[in-house]
């Protein structure tokens, strides 16, 4: 039987997981839809180098083929200055792009490949007979976890401003409006009135992180911004469910997410109102995990240096404006952003994220009508 277009084929085999997800990146950025196999199987297999059978394979459809071999040669072509050594198969340092070879730690600069660099051992000092100049102090380029940098060239006290230009729009006005509800409580105002407020409160927020994002040159695809999919409207409803069992897991979490004296937001009573409910929700919740989650996780495991650090302060910062809402709601929007940060960690795709939450925030408020 005759190939079919949309038989998926193998075209590259990666040497590990941040490779195979810059590859996918790409083809995703030029319109071509890739897949990573063998990718759980890396969790199981930890640093276990067990070979080429259990490598992390990017796959394509049959109809895309041509055209993502053409990019896969652009992206397996070695830059202009790529150090010798390169394009014989040796690994290139991340961080200061010296000729690692098959070494584990990179001999000019002590940066690695391993997420989990052996506690003994002792990167050596940079200096010329490593074939290298150290970088200025306070300019250098900041390694990630996962081996990938940020490529912007900011240094490190600019990476911070950056983030604290988006912690300035995207979460204290959000913690200013929650201590002063939760000292000094006032009825809800009308529906139309919190909707518009909202709405232009959130559209705000993702103005300045969207062009922040942008003057950094790191492209979409870094931060999880790319192509919507149909899928990101099933992971969206997969990850509604899981708000929902985390919520059921939470025994004395009040009704509605609320504080026990009652709902504290004004309900939709008319038709006009119901359609400001899904704009709002829209907006605002695609403001939130543009900055907790896409923006945050990305910028915090570059300078914190680790992923679990990363997703535990976004965690943090998001449930930190819930409190007006009570001690039980912001222990159940901290564990909600634990959940979410780590679903960013595995897709990298903001748009489940936004819809899982979107739907979730519509729900609690319809069910509380």
């Amino acid at each position: 039987m005759a190939d079919a277009p949309s038989d998926r084929v193998e075209i590259y085999r990666a040497g590990g997981l941040p490779e195979a997800h810059a590859l996918v990146l790409l083809l995703d950025g030029e319109g071509i839809p890739a897949w990573i196999d063998n990718e759980l199987l890396q969790a199981a297999l930890g640093d276990l180098p067990l070979g080429w059978a259990t490598a992390p394979r990017v796959t394509v459809s049959r109809a895309q083929e041509a055209a993502a071999r053409a990019l896969l040669a652009r992206f397996q072509k070695p830059p202009a200055g790529t150090p010798r050594g390169a394009a014989t198969g040796d690994l290139d340092c991340l961080a200061c792009g010296a000729t690692m070879g098959t070494a584990h730690a990179c001999p000019a600069c002590g940066w690695s490949y391993r997420q989990d660099p052996e506690p003994d051992a002792e990167p050596p000092a940079a200096g010329p007979e490593a074939g290298t100049a150290a970088p200025a102090s306070g300019t250098e380029a900041i390694p990630s976890p996962g081996g990938a940098e940020s490529p912007s060239g900011l240094s490190r006290p600019a990476l911070w401003g950056e983030v604290a230009a988006v912690l300035a729009v995207g979460v204290v006005p959000n913690l200013a409006a929650a201590v002063a509800s939760a000292c000094s409580p006032t009825p809800p105002p009308p529906y139309w009135v919190d909707a518009v407020q909202l709405t232009a409160l959130s559209g705000c927020q993702i103005f300045v992180t969207l062009y922040l994002i942008h003057r950094s040159g790191e492209g979409w695809g870094r931060f999880g911004i790319a192509r919507p999919r149909g899928s990101d409207l099933v992971l969206g409803l997969v990850l509604t469910t899981m708000a929902g069992l985390l919520w059921a897991a939470l025994p004395d979490f009040p009704s509605g997410g609320s504080k026990p004296g009652g709902y504290p937001f004004p309900l939709p009573r008319y038709p006009a109102d119901f359609a400001l409910l899904v704009v709002k929700y829209g907006t605002a919740t695609f403001a939130e995990e543009l900055v907790t989650r896409a923006y945050l996780v990305t910028r915090l495991e570059v300078l914190l240096r680790s992923r679990t650090e990363a997703v535990l302060v976004a965690a943090v910062l998001f449930a930190s404006y819930h409190i007006y809402q009570g001690a039980e709601a912001v222990v159940y929007a901290l564990a909600f952003g634990v959940m979410y940060g780590a679903v960013f960690l595995v897709l990298r795709r903001v748009w489940p994220l936004a819809v899982g939450h979107a739907l979730y925030d519509i729900q609690i408020e319809l069910l509380a009508v």
